[in-house]
């Protein structure tokens, strides 16, 4: 499955942790998670090397932190990983993802300064971090972005 683009596996009765060796799928670009029963953490190394443009955990109990890797491409346009039990800071690569459009955050256990890990995202049209422990400021660059929920 080296050559896999695409990995969606929305909406089934999928349990237990995802195996290290997505991470060796040099190829994905798509990932979709939403509404299974995953759980555990998140391979630490996913995103290393990869151009993830769509990443969604949706719906699921995954815990820990995200990968500090996760958008090492700088192509990633969707972040949906809403209603997990995620912890800890956001990577600091996101504030270089300046192809974001959504992104979706509630319902989490983050924290850190919100200000830290997003900067200017001229496309970003949707931002939804309520239900978690940010903190900072939102700064006034921030204005450069369509809308901000």
């Amino acid at each position: 499955m080296t050559a896999l683009q695409i990995l969606d596996v929305n909406n089934n009765n999928l349990e237990g942790e995802l195996p290290a060796t997505i991470s060796s799928l040099k190829n994905l670009q798509f990932l979709s998670l939403f509404n299974n029963n995953f759980s555990g953490t998140v391979p630490s190394d996913l995103g290393k090397g990869l151009a993830l443009v769509d990443v969604s955990f949706t719906n699921n109990s995954f815990s820990g932190e995200l990968p500090q890797n996760l958008c090492d491409g700088f192509m990633l346009q969707n972040l949906t990983i809403n209603h997990n039990n995620f912890s800890g800071k956001l990577p600091p690569c996101l504030k270089n993802c300046t192809r974001l459009i959504r992104v979706r955050l509630e319902g989490n256990h983050f924290t850190g300064d919100i200000s830290e890990v997003f900067g200017v995202h001229p496309k970003l049209n949707y931002l939804d971090a309520s239900g978690n422990q940010f903190t900072g400021r939102l700064s006034w660059d921030w204005s450069q972005s369509k809308y901000l929920l």
